[in-house]
Parts: C-alpha cells; structure tokens; sequence
C-alpha cells in the first residue's frame, strides 16, 4: 500500500483527482462567459463548451459558488480560478471560425496560438511535389510514344502484308523510285499507294492515270517526273483488271503535289517537325509548309534493298526529343539515329 502512495506521488503517474462534476450553467472567468461542464477525464478536468471539449491543467484551481445564481431557475453558477489556459467561449469560436472562412486569420487555433509550417517543412513538400510531378510527366511522355509506335508498327505489318500479296500476283515487288542518271534511290517519293491501290489506266494521248475512286487524272510526265517511271504496274483499263491490296484512310496518303494534279504518297501518323534545322525535312526543296511537314513511308524494293536483298526495305522515321527513331521491317526493335 505505502509503495502504491509513493508511486502515486512520484513524477511519473499523476496524481489521482476526485471526481468532480458541476452541474452546466452560467460560468465566468475573466470577463468571458458561457455553458462550461467539468468532467472527469484520464488527465483530469476538462471543460466542455457546448460539444466542444477544451483540457484543464492539473493545477486548474477550483469552482466556487457565483452570488446570486440561485433562485433564478437556472443551474448552479460557478467560477474557476487558477488555469493555466484561458477559456474561449462558444461565441468566440464561432467568431474566430467565421474570420477563418473569411481568411483574416489561420484556421489552426490552439491555446490561443497559430500552427504554422517551417521553412523546412516547405521545402520538403515542394521538392515531393516536384519529383511528383516529374515522374508523371515521364510516364506520360513515355506512354505517348509507346502508343505512336505500336500503331506504326501495326500499319507497317499491313503495308508488309499487301506488298507480299502483290509479289504472289506479279511476281515482283512493287517498282522503286530509282534514277538511272545518278544510280540512287529515293525512298520517300514512292508510288507505293498506287501500286498498292491500283489505277485506271486511259491511253489515249500521251496516256493518263486515274484512282478508281477519284476522277482526276494523273498525266505520264507527272508520273515520270516524281516517280521516275512510265506508269503503273497495278493498272487496267476498267476497275475490274485492277487489285487492291490494301485500303487506306485519308489520313493515311497526303498530296505532294497539286498541280497539274494531285499526286499523293503514303504517310506515317506522325507530323516532321519544323524547328529543328538539325533535322530538314523529307521534302525539304518543296516550299509550301504544309507539304514540308508531311511524313511519308521510305520504300526501297528489289534489288535495291540492302537490308532485305531478297525482298524489300520498308521503314518509318519520326522525330522524338531531338531523335529520329526508326520503325522497320528489318528489325523488331525501334532503331535511332
């Protein structure tokens, strides 16, 4: 029992307090009033302010009677002396609550003083912020390219598909643009979407060519000028001794040149860029800007391929971070340069 005292005394257990309970009522202290309620707790007294409890130190001193509180049909009056915090009344809080909302004064409010965060605490929250919002840009730009290149590997494996399908009926691959006087190739002025479309072939006059779908024709020094040939292979007089290999979308072949007709290549789904003078464009000698930004399918065919001599050279470029990068039928990884 004596050991149980002095435990009860020493510095490390506080000291047991009586129950005290005062009946709510009309109480003061220092000109503040208010309903306060004394109720036990673990640590001592608190005081409740209508739903609110506020915590009394062990020193929080003693009630005593307030004159004149009895007979007027209200509880028992009380004053408490002795805290060591002062007491907000409920009209004060809802006054400091409101000037909170109006942003006059912090909304933490505790003891009478403000929370605030330290400069470090600052500092931390923004460097998280900022490597937050670093990993999310990364993700999204390496997602962005993920997704350009799987759908431009899946238009080259449909372009591989139809040019195999023309070599099983021609027995030849489709024609490259080669040019004799300077024994080069170039691959991205290519009559690819004709051969592979088929055309309507009229030879009267100097001759003429037309899509099937389209009533304008494409005249054979046209042809001959960007191309570097006579005509098309995949041709006929009517729609029926023609093929088509593959169907393509608007978005998919673009107009290289307009005058005297419209000749048009097949296209990657990605613009060339413009601002970079690193990187000219494909079409870089022709002057108007919405003919410079169009990026065309490269196609070398037999026996001009040097990654495929058997067969042909079929790729995509488009531009990435300052990189070109490469989508082929050589190779299944992406390739840069």
């Amino acid at each position: 029992m004596n050991r149980d005292q002095n435990n009860l005394n020493s510095s490390k257990f506080p000291r047991p307090t009586p129950t005290l309970r005062s009946a709510s009522g009309p109480c003061r202290r220092e000109g503040h009033s208010g309903q306060f309620e004394n109720v036990e707790s673990p640590h001592g007294f608190s005081t409740r302010i209508g739903t609110m409890n506020l915590p009394l130190s062990r020193p929080a001193g003693t009630l005593s009677p307030v004159a004149g509180g009895e007979g007027q049909g209200e509880a028992a009056n009380c004053r408490f002396t002795g805290s060591q915090h002062q007491l907000i009344s409920s009209a004060t809080v809802r006054e400091r609550g409101a000037q909170c909302l109006a942003g006059r004064i912090p909304l933490c409010i505790r003891y009478g003083r403000q929370l605030s965060f330290t400069l470090i605490e600052l500092l931390v929250v923004i460097g998280i912020i900022a490597l937050l919002a670093s990993l999310i840009v990364g993700l999204t730009s390496y997602a962005g390219r993920t997704m350009r290149e799987r759908r431009i590997r899946a238009e080259l494996d449909k372009l591989v598909t139809a040019i195999e399908a023309y070599h099983a009926k021609f027995n030849q691959y489709p024609p490259d643009n080669f040019d004799p006087v300077t024994k080069t190739v170039n691959p991205v002025t290519n009559s690819l979407y004709y051969e592979l479309t088929g055309v309507i072939a009229d030879d009267r006059g100097d001759g003429r060519f037309r899509l099937a779908n389209r009533q304008q024709w494409i005249g054979t020094q046209q042809v001959k000028l960007y191309f570097h040939t006579d005509g098309f292979v995949n041709s006929g007089n009517s729609e029926r001794e023609i093929k088509q290999f593959a169907e393509f979308k608007a978005e998919q072949h673009k107009a290289i040149a307009s005058s005297p007709a419209d000749l048009e290549v097949l296209t990657v789904p990605v613009d060339w860029p413009l601002n970079n003078p690193s990187l000219p464009p494909p079409f870089d000698a022709i002057t108007d800007p919405k003919v410079k930004r169009i990026n065309p399918i490269r196609y070398v065919g037999h026996p001009h391929a040097t990654n495929n001599p058997d067969g042909f050279d079929l790729w995509a470029e488009y531009v990435d971070g300052g990189r070109v990068r490469i989508i082929c039928n050589w190779s299944k990884d992406v390739l840069e340069r």
